[in-house]
């Protein structure tokens, strides 16, 4: 539930997923949806190029995947709400991303 491009390291054996220290199982759409939100997220908060990579990605992650993220949006907005390593611009910004992730479906 915490797979974003910041977990994402590029290594000389190729890409690298990195800090798994608050993962959980869950159901794979609420997992899906929560990439979502925080590639939508880093989309408008980050730098670039980091803004600009996840703003390009995040219509073919949203539309490609084989369940639509909205219908559990809420949800998965009240646990990024909860994550004590967000900033204070990240979490003003989950109303928008929510707004972004539904115009691409």
């Amino acid at each position: 539930m915490d797979l974003h491009p910041d977990n994402v390291v590029l290594t000389e054996r190729g890409p690298m997923v990195i800090d798994w220290s608050n993962t959980r199982e869950g159901a794979p759409g609420l997992d899906r949806a929560v990439t979502a939100l925080i590639l939508s997220t880093v989309s408008l908060t980050a730098s670039d190029p980091l803004a600009s990579l996840a703003d390009a990605c995040l219509p073919y992650y949203v539309t490609g995947s084989e369940t639509d993220p909205a219908g559990v949006l809420e949800e998965v907005v009240a646990l990024r709400r909860r994550d004590p390593h967000l900033s204070v611009e990240e979490i003003a910004a989950l109303p928008l991303a929510v707004t972004l992730i539904r115009s691409l479906r």
